[in-house]
């Protein structure tokens, strides 16, 4: 096996949720999204996290639908009023 490919262990995210987090969902979702809202493309989320792009897929969907958002975009938007920490 080539070395030069290894995927890291450590999530790029910490998954444990801030106060006013959608605790619907799983740490794996909120990982998936929180590497969306940072500009990570479904095949770079896959990588970082050792996933297929088809579970990122099905991931990014679940979230979607527990936001009630109908596109990335939205997801992406309502997503990041939610998990994301603003500045004091």
């Amino acid at each position: 096996m080539d070395s030069d490919h290894s995927v890291s262990a450590q999530p790029v995210f910490p998954v444990a949720p801030s106060p006013g987090v959608v605790t619907a969902l799983t740490d794996r979702e909120r990982q998936v999204v929180l590497c969306a809202i940072r500009g990570f493309t479904n095949k770079e989320i896959a990588y970082e996290l050792g996933l297929a792009d088809s579970t990122v897929r099905v991931l990014m969907a679940r979230a979607a639908s527990k936001f009630g958002a109908h596109s990335r975009k939205e997801l992406l938007e309502k997503a990041a009023a939610k998990l994301v920490p603003r500045p004091s």
